[in-house]
Parts: C-alpha cells; structure tokens; sequence
C-alpha cells in the first residue's frame, strides 16, 4: 500500500501542525500490512511520529519535515518504557519519530528532515572543561526549565531497519539513535548540526547487532558516530554490540569523529574505514568509561584509511574500571594534529595487543583561543602510554615544525608498558 500524508489531511506551509494526518497515514498502512508514506515536496510540521510494522516513511525530493518547537506537540515521557532524558544535559524524552519494537522499518528519500534545534539551543560560550573540544564555544538548552527536545530518530529494540539518503538538519540531540536493534542498514545519509551545539550526535549505534553506516556526511557539534553498549534501559537484558561496519563517511565535528565505549556491556566486532575527517577533536577514541561512570570492555576491532585535517588529537584510548581493551588493529592514518595520541589504562596490562602500523601524523598549530592547561591537556609527547601491554608501533612518523618544537619534550614515551615493539618508526621510547 503505497500512500502520501495529503491523502490523510495534510498540509503544507510550515505552519500547520501535521501529526495526526502523518500518524494516520502510518497506521493506515501498517494495518493494510505495509507499504510506503510519502511525504511530499513542501514543508509539512509536526510533532512525534510513531513507526508501524514493515512501514517506509519517504520523504520525496523538495520536502521538509519541520520538529515542532513546542514540546508539547511531544510524546509523553512515558511514551515507552526505555525512555529517557537528562536534566544534567539539559535534554528530554521528547522526540521526532520513534520506532518501539518494530520489524521492517524505513526512512528514505532525497527529502529533509529539520530538527528545529536553533529554536532550543542558547548562545554558545566559551568551554571551561575542555580546550581542544568545541573550541569554539558549547551551547545548551535556551530554556533551562523546559530543557530541549532528547533524541530526534529513535529505533528502540527494532529489526530489518532502514536509513537511506534523506538529510537532517539540526538535531536538538542526538540524531540518529540506535537502541538495541538488529540488523540496521545507514546509507547516504547527510546530518548536518551547529558546530556548538552539545550532544547533537549524528548516528549512535548502542547495543546493536548487525550494523552498516556507509557513505554519509556528518557535521555536528558533538560525536559523529558512536558504538556503545549503554544498555541499563533495555527490557532485553541485552550487554553486546557486535558486528558493526562504518565505511566511506565525511566527517567534521567539534568531538570525536569515531568512539567507541560508553555505558555497561561489550563491543566486539567493529570495521572502521575509509573516514575523511575535516574536522575533530578525536579522530577515534576507545574508552572504557565516561566520567568514571560504567566499563564497557571491547576486542577485535579494525581502524584502517583514514585522512583527517585540523584535528587535536589523532587516537586516544583510555581504560578504568576493571574493563578491558584488546586485540586492535589500527593502520594507515595520515593527520594533521595538534596533539598527541593516548594509551592510557589505569588498570596495568587491561590495554593489551595493541598494533598501530603506518601512521603519520604532521603537527599544525592550535586552531584555538586556549588556557593555561593547554599545554597539559595537549599532552608533551606525540605518542603517549601507560599500562599498556603488547603494544606494537610500526612504520610511525610524526613531523613536529621547528616552530613547534617548544611545545613537545619529544615523540615518544611509554611508561609501565610491557613487551613493547617499535619498528621503522622516527623515534625510540
């Protein structure tokens, strides 16, 4: 059954608030057994959107799907029971279009979707946590009673789902989440946030099986994509994500291009490839825990060819927790950066088999406006270790200008790393 929300009342303009026509439209089809919603070309508003069974939203050439700016025109908090906010990050459970235990599910289409985020962020100002992310200036919710709208595109538990070509424009939050799924394809997709606005992710893959992201272009001003295993939420009792493949992506934001940790669980099975990054604070980061909180351990994964320009940090691992990282396998890096790369595990001999092989890395000069912690946080070696084990170091160069080499002590230090191998790179530990 193939259909378009005109057929179900409505309107376009901007004005007009569509959400019961477009709901009408999903539920007509998915009780027909399926089929296609097209969203015609013009600007249709609207509140929450709920995805049906084997139901293709398709958003055609020229067409806008426009988020509320009331919070209102919302689902409920309790709209499902793994939802969530966070009045620490001034976000809520509120979003654009949710997909709760869905089989068969579609967004697709040359259309846009616009997530109304200037109408919920404030004006940004200067970062006091960090120097080298979002250097230049974070932004939060405008209202700090209300708060803003959570995630815009959330597929819950859902399998066989389906994300093509469509481009999105500011996200009040994260924009793309990935809660449990299987079987999840993401392709051609063009995300594109405010470079200070906090947490609008682009694509976060959590606790998901199955997963391809290729050929999309990404700029946001906090990760652009993540693999996680946060699963505290799900009914499932599901603690892995595994089998995920990123390909072919253009990235640019004001965090970390590629992260891979965050939460309580475990990621395995991960392809990284074929990035070009404009842009990032990190290139791509393996971390245990965020601020302390949770472990994630994480194996078998594979970084390879990638190209990233004005970046501060080119890799950073960090471990706590008692999780663990291990068996990754990164090769042929090129970066400008203007900072080092990070090994660091507080638990001795939890970072282990690590292999980084061709990678080179030209230091450029900051980008930013910076504080007296910028030399330290910038870190005084291009490479740095700690309690790392098994580490191989093969075919590394890095180019520190004469201009710059008062800000480095040198290349290389490792420190507690045990059976380290360095080979064919332009420095000794």
């Amino acid at each position: 059954m193939n259909v378009s929300i005109l057929d179900y009342g409505a309107v376009p303009g901007g004005e007009h608030l569509n959400t019961a026509a477009i709901q009408a439209a999903v539920d007509a089809v998915a009780e027909a057994g399926g089929g296609r919603v097209s969203v015609p070309a013009g600007v249709f508003l609207s509140g929450s959107i709920f995805l049906q069974d084997h139901v293709e939203l398709h958003l055609e050439a020229g067409s806008i799907l426009k988020a509320s700016a009331c919070l209102d025109d919302y689902n409920a908090p309790d709209a499902y029971p793994e939802n969530w906010g966070s009045d620490k990050e001034e976000w809520t459970g509120k979003h654009l279009i949710i997909a709760h235990h869905k089989t068969g599910v579609s967004v697709t289409g040359l259309g846009t979707i616009d997530g109304a985020g200037e109408a919920f962020f404030e004006e940004p100002h200067r970062c006091k946590s960090f120097n080298y992310t979002w250097g230049y200036g974070i932004a939060k919710a405008k209202n700090k009673e209300t708060l803003r709208a959570g995630q815009l595109m959330v597929f819950v538990e859902c399998t066989d789902v389906f994300l093509s070509d469509f481009s999105v424009f500011e996200s009040p939050c994260w924009t793309v989440f990935l809660y449990g799924c299987e079987r999840v394809r993401v392709r051609g997709l063009h995300i594109r946030n405010t470079n200070t606005h906090a947490n609008t992710d682009g694509i976060d893959i959590d606790t998901c099986r199955f997963v391809t992201v290729s050929d999309c272009i990404i700029t946001t001003g906090d990760d652009a994509i993540t693999v996680r295993a946060s699963c505290s939420h799900l009914l499932s009792g599901k603690r892995v994500c595994e089998h995920v493949s990123i390909s072919n992506c253009v990235i640019s934001t004001s965090a970390v291009a590629v992260r891979v940790g965050v939460g309580v669980g475990e990621v395995h099975n991960v392809n990284i490839s074929g990035l070009t990054v404009a842009r990032a604070g990190t290139v791509v980061e393996f971390i245990t825990s965020y601020k302390k909180r949770g472990g994630v351990s994480m194996s078998d994964i594979l970084v390879e060819n990638i190209v990233a320009d004005q970046v501060s940090f080119p890799l950073r691992f960090f471990q706590e927790n008692g999780a663990y990282i291990r068996n990754i396998r990164i090769r042929n890096i090129r970066a400008k950066a203007m900072c080092s790369s990070h090994l660091v595990a507080d638990d001795a001999g939890m970072i282990s088999d690590i292999s980084i092989r061709d990678m080179k890395v030209d230091f450029i000069d900051t980008l930013y406006v910076l504080d007296e912690r910028a030399p330290d946080e910038k870190g005084w070696y291009a490479i740095w270790g700690k309690g790392a084990e098994d580490v191989e170091l093969d075919h590394l160069e890095f180019v520190i200008p004469e201009a710059l080499s008062s800000q480095w002590k040198g290349l290389c230090q490792m420190e507690n790393c045990k059976n380290l191998k360095i080979t064919d790179c332009n420095f000794e530990a």
